[in-house]
């Protein structure tokens, strides 16, 4: 219980506002070790045990991969050496965990235009994002607001997409995201659509890019999605399971 305890706590410092989850949302707030604390420093990724000791405070050596069901999902994904914690942390892995999506977390920085996602706690690569073309800061409101959601996601779908190669579909609209549209509602911010305030919207996810430069340039332009290259949404189709949180910041 006092874990549950402070990886709530955790939630509710890093989103800065009330927070709901439901009961199989609260289970994967318990597992997933990113939302407290680095691995170095983090208890609950301290007990993984699937990696030598050693390895438990890495320096980036470059290391070949090891002969292990991780190791060789590794390969399948191009990799030929060992270049961060995350990737080691897998490398190791001796078992088919890879497939848990208790093991894998996504925190999404829009500010920074960075993807990090993380095996087991631990930083296994960052990746380059782009987002709505609403130019503040704040949580998605309304749909056309062009506004990239803000708050704790899954991924509740993958599918292929002719425009965008992938699509990971995230569970947006949540408890929070409900209850900031009615406050919008009723604070006048939403705009009427054939007498109606506009609804809260859907279908947000990542999803790769028919617009390469721009995403290069650092220019937001989706109507509220996260979009990344086109290698890398191939590559998060492979390593993120459905149900894997996904953590939006401004």
């Amino acid at each position: 219980m006092r874990r549950i305890a402070l990886l709530v706590g955790a939630i509710f410092l890093w989103l800065g506002e009330p927070f709901f989850v439901t009961a199989s949302a609260l289970c994967q707030v318990k597992q997933a070790n990113l939302l407290v604390a680095p691995a170095q420093n983090n208890p609950l990724a301290a007990q993984t045990g699937t990696a030598p000791d050693s390895l438990q405070h890495p320096g980036l050596s470059g290391e070949s991969l090891p002969d292990t069901p991780g190791g060789r999902f590794l390969a399948l994904l191009g990799r030929k050496r060992i270049t961060t914690p995350g990737e080691r942390e897998l490398a190791y892995d001796s078992s088919l965990a890879y497939r848990d999506p208790l093991n894998w977390a996504v925190t999404v920085y829009k500010s920074r235009h960075q993807l990090i996602v993380y095996y087991k706690g631990r930083m296994f690569r960052t990746y380059h994002a782009v987002f709505g073309r609403y130019p503040d800061p704040g949580p998605k409101l309304y749909e056309g607001d062009l506004r990239t959601p803000e708050g704790l996601y899954a991924i509740v779908g993958k599918y292929p997409h002719r425009r965008w190669r992938r699509f990971l579909k995230l569970n947006y609209p949540n408890a929070v995201d409900r209850q900031h549209h009615a406050q919008a509602i009723s604070e006048g911010m939403v705009p009427l659509w054939h007498g109606r305030p506009a609804p809260i919207g859907g279908a947000v996810g990542i999803h790769g890019t028919d617009a390469p430069w721009l995403n290069r340039a650092n220019i937001n332009w989706t109507a509220g999605c996260i979009s990344v290259d086109n290698d890398s949404i191939l590559e998060l189709d492979q390593i993120l399971p459905v149900g894997a949180l996904v953590l939006i910041k401004p």
